[in-house]
């Protein structure tokens, strides 16, 4: 896999030369991982239904994490090359929802933070 690299800011990551940066392999499969992790349902034009429903669970008065862990989960294995999660944590850190989850990709094993 090869993709436009982006930085903590999900900005594009220019070259000293002025030509953007690519993420490959392993780090491409991360970075589109946590993308697709950060989608809302609803967000995106052409894919209406896909996405984590953030404003009816994770924002609600009492947040259900097994449902977001449940949406985490569908979305992040629709990323490409991804092959399974093995294992995630979900928590709520105040107003925050966090998540850790180990991938198994085509390249090998990773761990992604949102």
């Amino acid at each position: 896999m090869i993709t436009f690299m982006t930085d903590e800011n999900n900005d594009f990551v220019t070259l000293p030369n002025g030509n953007l940066a690519m993420a490959r392999d392993i780090d491409a499969v991360a970075q589109e991982a946590k993308h697709f992790a950060a989608s809302a349902r609803n967000e995106m034009i052409h894919a209406y239904n896909q996405g984590i429903p953030f404003l009816r669970e994770a924002f609600s008065k009492q947040p259900n994490l097994a449902q977001i862990e449940a949406a985490l989960r569908r979305r992040i294995l629709e990323t490409p090359d991804v092959t399974a999660i093995l294992s995630m944590d979900t928590a709520m850190e105040g107003e925050t929802l966090r998540y850790t989850a180990t991938l198994k990709t085509t390249y090998g094993t990773v761990i992604i933070n949102g």
